[in-house]
């Protein structure tokens, strides 16, 4: 084997040890979230929505999450109570 076939065989095993590793770091990191219904909970508490009452089912493989909440005059309207839910999601 010569040192050209050698260095380019070290430079593969390196870009493979290095997507090996970004692929690792990304199944941790999803590992750590929070379960969805707790995220939706965390993001309601941040916006300072009083949940009135909340459940979360199963079935199968869907999850469902109801949640009541007393909505405060400044997200009063669909379109601003979902944008700003959102917005908190994405931010999670």
């Amino acid at each position: 084997m010569d040192k050209a076939s050698l260095l380019a065989d070290a430079v593969s095993y390196i870009k493979d040890l290095r997507a090996k590793v970004e692929e690792l770091e990304a199944e941790a990191k999803r590992a750590r979230k929070e379960p969805p219904p707790a995220r939706l909970m965390a993001a309601l508490r941040d916006l300072d929505l009083f949940v009135h009452h909340a459940t979360v089912s199963s079935l199968k493989e869907m999850v469902i999450q109801d949640v009541v909440v007393q909505v405060p005059d400044a997200l009063q309207g669909e379109d601003n109570l979902r944008c700003a839910l959102l917005a908190r999601l994405e931010k999670n």
